[in-house]
This record gives structure tokens, sequence and C-alpha cells, in this order.
């Protein structure tokens, strides 16, 4: 069994609080403020040195950790200053089917890939809706998917209910029809296991703000909070 009461010692929050908003902002672990003033101390001791001494060798480090955490291929991980940039760098840049135009996003995710593709008046986008509100089934992707379908690009989880979507059969789908898949599993990392070989997905999406207690602010421009862009190869 795991020593809980250990666990919790390692944030100094959780003294003061039973801190139920970890989907917004994780608490701060020791290691966390620790590896902050690490950084601090190379950056004050070192100046640009630190870059090459300190810093690259952390980012590496950091891509393989990822890779394990996500199960992906070892050198498929990229790191993105914000999982808006990782969207907008697949918005401009996957290799999708030629001429097609057509994005299918679900009603229920987060508004911020909707924007990376409404943005481009190259795509036609069509949401995928909710008959209940709360969840969207992968039949209702896959009745939507044809092949003017460039890409479905939805959330592993919505955020607003929870609801836990069935990832594979979507990407799937997609795949059927040639169409490429995304996956923002922002909700998911560090709450739910992530499989992304087991998704089939063509790009996975995700960072460390929430369940794995990273930072806000410059994500991922330090060393305790990033985000992160996952390819299939």
């Amino acid at each position: 069994m795991p020593d809980w009461a250990a666990l919790r010692s390692e944030f100094p929050l959780l003294d003061r609080w039973i801190y139920l908003n970890a989907c917004s902002l994780g608490p701060l672990p020791r290691s966390g403020r620790e590896a902050l003033a690490r950084y601090a101390r190379s950056w004050d001791e070192l100046g640009t040195p630190a870059w090459y001494s300190d810093w690259l060798p952390l980012l590496e480090r950091l891509r393989a950790r990822v890779a394990q955490l996500l199960h992906a291929p070892a050198g498929s991980t990229a790191i993105s200053p914000s999982v808006s940039v990782a969207l907008s760098s697949l918005a401009s840049g996957l290799p999708l089917p030629e001429g097609r135009r057509k994005v299918l996003i679900g009603a229920l995710d987060f508004p911020t890939i909707g924007h990376q593709w409404l943005s481009r008046p190259e795509f036609e986008v069509e949401f995928v809706p909710s008959e209940d509100g709360m969840t969207i089934p992968p039949e209702a992707f896959a009745e939507r998917i044809d092949d003017q379908t460039a890409l479905v690009v939805t959330t592993h989880l919505f955020y607003t209910t929870g609801y836990l979507q069935d990832v594979r059969a979507i990407a799937d789908s997609a795949h059927a029809h040639g169409a490429l898949c995304v996956i923002d599993g922002y909700q998911t990392v560090g709450c739910v296991p992530v499989d992304v070989q087991a998704m089939d997905c063509d790009a996975f999406v995700a960072g460390c703000l929430k369940w794995l207690s990273g930072g806000p602010g410059a994500d991922p421009t330090c060393p305790s909070s990033w985000d992160w862009l996952v390819r299939d190869q």
C-alpha cells in the first residue's frame, strides 16, 4: 500500500487545505520548488552557459521521461510553449490528405481546439454534436467522417462533464477514411493511464499544469512546467 501520509507531505498546500482544484492548477510539490531553485541558481551562477551545461540536457531528459509516461515511441516527443502553440504547429504542419478540407471537432471539446482550425479559411470545420450535453459517442464521429475529412481532432476527456472518450475508436474511424486524428490529453495525463500507441492517434498533445502538478506561466520554459506534443512515427 502507498504511504499516503508521506505522499501528502510532499505538497505543503495540503497542510492547510483539502484541495479539489487540481484540474486547473496542481499543488506545488517540494521537489518542484527545489527544481525552480536549481534553475534560478544555475542562471545566477552560470549565466548563458547554463543553457548548454544544464537546461538543454534537462530538455532531453524531460522528453525521454514524457515518452515513458505516455508509452510513446522514443524520439517522438517535442516541447511547446503551450498546447495552443502545439495545436497551431499541427494545424500548419500536419501532412493532411491532399484536396481535403473538412475538420471534425467535438462540440464539447475545449475551445482552444476549435480556434486553431476556425482561424484558417482553408479548412471547413464541422462540430460533432452532443445529444445529451454530457457525452459524444464514437459513432457520432464515425457517421460524419467521409472521404472529404482531412482531420478529426478532439479531447481525450471533456472538461465540462468528465466524459472519457473512446479515442481509439475515433482514430480507427478516421484512419478507415484516410483521415488523420489528433487527441488533446491535457485533462487526462496524470489522472488516467495514457498509452498513445494503443490510441493509434497521429498526434497527441498534453501538459503538466494540472494533474502532474506543474506550474503556470511559461508552459514550458521553466523546469517545473511543460506542454508536449507527441507525433506518431
